[in-house]
This record gives structure tokens, C-alpha cells and sequence, in this order.
């Protein structure tokens, strides 16, 4: 007889201080989950909102950045402030620095 596909023989320790295990434990309990089940559950659900939470920000920084596009385009024009200039590509620089964080 072969072993189930979703048979669980792995096992992850964590360190928690004594509240903290008893909060899990309760709200495990209310959830009606082993507390195995429900750190699982939680630590899954914290993947899943992440990726979610990156996809987004990387949609504003499309967006920023075709907002910037926009604005070189019209800095082309030699009437506009230097200093105008100036800020908008240090503020370009800071825009890069997050899309390297993703």
C-alpha cells in the first residue's frame, strides 16, 4: 500500500513565547483546526496576500513611470526651469530605486 499524496510527514518547528502559543492555540480552537492546520493555513494565506500585494505595486510603478515618459517628453521644451528639471530626475532616480526592491 502506498503512501497518500497529501499525507503530511514534515515537519517545521517554530519559537514562540508562551502568549503567543496560547493565542494560536485559541484561535485555532475557534477556527475548529489542529494548530498545525491552522499556522499552515495562516502562513499559506500570508504567501498568497503578498504576491497579490507585489502585482499591484508593480501596476502603480507601470503607471508612475509611463507618467514620467510623459513628463520627459515635455521637458524637451528649453522654457522649462532647470531646477524643474532637476527635481523631476531625482525624483525618476527615487522611482527607480523601487522598482529594484520588487
Amino acid at each position: 500500500m502506498g503512501k497518500r499524496a497529501d499525507w503530511k510527514d514534515v515537519s517545521i518547528t517554530a519559537r514562540v513565547t508562551k502568549e503567543e502559543k496560547e493565542k494560536i492555540k485559541k484561535q485555532a480552537k475557534k477556527e475548529g483546526k489542529s494548530t498545525s492546520q491552522y499556522l499552515t493555513d495562516a502562513a499559506l494565506a500570508g504567501m498568497e496576500r503578498r504576491s497579490s500585494k507585489d502585482k499591484k505595486r508593480a501596476g502603480i510603478l507601470i503607471n508612475s513611470q509611463n507618467i514620467f515618459n510623459d513628463i520627459f517628453k515635455l521637458l524637451q521644451d528649453e522654457s522649462v526651469p532647470k531646477e524643474l528639471c532637476e527635481k523631476i530626475l531625482e525624483l525618476a532616480e527615487e522611482d527607480n530605486k523601487l522598482w529594484q526592491c520588487l
